[in-house]
């Protein structure tokens, strides 16, 4: 039996609005998926958008952690969670010029994500402000504020700070 000619172009025409749908997907970066049912087409993007969520509140938590991990003195934990090639070796960072000064920590808004640096969001910016209490190379009574932006890289479900950029100079904390 031979195919009349409406259908090879209602084929046609199924399959080009198929290739303009994933086209349109893979630029907005949505996985599609064929069903079963023959001609349509269904996208994940509440997957994606899961999946970006949770990978922003590892990004937040990678920067609680460090700034906690200071306040509790667990310089080695810290160091661990960053990559900043200028705050040194372990011995620098956690020397009393550098981190090593520091005696307590108390997140004063939690850590949040200020942007994706890509689509996957495995590089985000997250904004911390806490207060620091460091005796030796600080003369506020009641420790500093620091309001501090934070680099976060995800990479196999572990995350590191790449970059820190405080976004005003530390202040003291006054009761």
């Amino acid at each position: 039996m031979a195919k009349s000619n409406d259908d090879t172009w209602s084929g046609a025409i199924l399959l080009i609005v198929i290739i303009v749908i994933f086209q349109i997907c893979s630029r907005d970066g949505i996985e599609p998926t064929v069903s079963k049912t023959a001609g349509t087409v269904e996208n994940s993007s509440t997957s994606i958008s899961d999946t970006k969520a949770k990978k922003q509140e590892q990004s937040e938590s990678v920067a609680l952690a460090f700034v906690n991990a200071l306040g509790r003195r667990d310089f080695r934990t810290a160091y661990q969670l960053q990559s900043i090639k200028s705050w040194g070796n372990f011995r620098k960072f956690s020397s009393n010029s550098r981190f090593g000064g520091v005696t307590a920590t108390k997140i004063l808004s939690s850590p949040t994500v200020v942007q994706c640096l890509n689509k996957s969001c495995t590089q985000t910016k997250i904004f911390v402000r806490y207060l620091s209490v460091d005796p030796v190379n600080d003369n506020c009574e009641g420790g500093r504020i620091f309001e501090q932006l934070f680099w976060v890289g995800l990479q196999n479900n572990n995350g590191k700070i790449t970059k820190a950029e405080l976004k005003k100079d530390p202040y003291c904390y006054v009761e």
